[in-house]
């Protein structure tokens, strides 16, 4: 029906009132405010196994290689979230046979 149709004139409008409110909502809030709305990098990573490095395993994956850890050998097959010192997240990585692990995706940490 014709009478849901909007002119883009009235759209443009209402976007640009839209954004002028989250604007407006942003330069009134603290910085501490808005630092309740952001979330950690591995918030979206609950779901998967995690896997602690020390500072030599950090680099060694970093660098692309392969690594053994003895506490991967008794985990299943498949993906994995990788920490290093100071629980830092590396990235996405995935444990193979026989306890060796390797990156998938980097996370930038800079």
């Amino acid at each position: 029906e014709s009478g849901d149709m909007v002119e883009l004139a009235q759209l443009e409008q209402l976007v640009e009132q839209r954004v002028q409110q989250c604007s407006d909502t942003l330069e009134d809030g603290s910085s501490q405010t808005l630092l309740d709305y952001i979330l950690p990098v591995d918030a979206g990573l609950t779901g998967s196994s995690r896997l602690e490095l020390d500072a030599l395993h950090t680099k060694s994956i970093c660098m692309g290689q392969a690594i053994t850890l003895e506490q991967a050998q008794t985990m299943a097959t498949g993906q994995v979230s990788l920490f290093g010192p100071d629980n830092q997240l590396i990235g996405l990585g995935e444990v193979l046979a026989n306890g060796r692990v390797r990156l998938r995706r980097r996370v930038r940490s800079d």
